[in-house]
């Protein structure tokens, strides 16, 4: 497998970091999608998740379905938005942890997408984008 390496680009306001790493099947292109997604990512089209944290929804685009992470915790608290600045998002971290699992080995979804809106430097919106990776729902009792 020929690895690609992420590619960054600006769409309006947002700064947007593809990591797909090529493998087939390959994902949309991106940078014609934006227009189309980016009022998606707002309103997905199933929520597996809501809590103060993230807000956890699944897309389809054409017949592959992704699942859209929003951290709500990098929308809404001032701190966040201020750390930003000097640290690491709340998205790029997710995105490392997901990309160095999967090329560890383990079975996770591979980070698709990061976009990241930011206003005098500062990111005031966060979203993370990976393919839906069907398996087993992990509940309580399966944790050790």
């Amino acid at each position: 497998m020929t690895q690609r390496s992420d590619t960054s680009f600006i769409h309006s306001e947002w700064q947007i970091t593809v990591h797909e790493n090529g493998e087939v099947p390959a994902g949309p292109d991106w940078r014609n999608e934006m227009r189309t997604l980016l009022p998606r990512l707002e309103t997905p089209e199933e929520i597996i998740k809501h809590d103060h944290r993230s807000e956890v929804g699944k897309i389809h685009i054409g017949e592959v379905c992704y699942i859209v992470k929003k951290f709500t915790l990098q929308h809404s608290w001032v701190w966040f938005k201020l750390t930003s600045l000097f640290f690491p998002t709340l998205g790029e971290i997710a995105a490392k942890n997901g990309a160095a699992l999967s090329e560890s080995g383990v079975r996770t979804p591979r980070p698709s997408l990061l976009l990241q809106r930011s206003d005098k430097g500062m990111v005031n919106g966060s979203w993370l984008v990976y393919r839906y990776l069907k398996g087993d729902e992990l509940k309580p009792s399966d944790v050790g």
